[in-house]
């Protein structure tokens, strides 16, 4: 009997802790090939289950990014960790917005969803799946690097 009591609270803390690593924490330390599996399966959904953190994202995200690049005519920027190309999405929705972005992710549903959403601006916009750093690219390539919601995400 107690064999069974301690089986089961084995198995009870197990998923537990399954749970908070990847609801919580995202899967950041499980390594980023299963992190990226639990965002390809997640990716569909993603826009659906964050749409309340998303709706001012032109107001908190774009306009003050716009106003910080104002004297930039043709700003390149980078966005680590793009997901479903929330910053992409929201910068090229603005007219007064006439950059390029390279758009970074570990998931290849994310980037995918991404593709779907930013399809009528994606010649603005290039989209890269890359799960390592550093990132190919030079110093002072960009004029912005961005990581929305996801340096936590980040290992060292």
């Amino acid at each position: 009997m107690i064999t069974w009591i301690v089986i089961i609270a084995v198995v009870i803390v197990i998923l537990f802790l399954l749970d908070r690593e990847i609801y919580r924490y995202e899967g950041i330390h499980i390594g980023p090939r299963l992190q990226a599996w639990l965002y390809d399966r997640w990716a569909e959904k993603y826009d659906h289950d964050k749409k309340d953190g998303q709706l001012h994202d032109e107001e908190m995200l774009a306009k003050p990014l716009l106003a910080k690049l104002s004297n930039i005519p043709d700003p390149f920027i980078l966005d680590v960790a793009t997901g479903t190309g929330r910053l992409p999405f929201a910068l090229t929705n603005q007219p007064e917005f006439a950059g390029h972005m390279i758009a970074v992710d570990i998931s290849h549903g994310m980037l995918k969803q991404a593709a779907k959403k930013l399809s009528t601006h994606l010649e603005r916009v290039e989209l890269m799946q890359y799960d390592a750093f550093p990132l190919p690219f030079p110093d002072e390539t960009f004029d912005v690097v961005s990581c929305v919601e996801a340096l936590e995400l980040i290992g060292e």
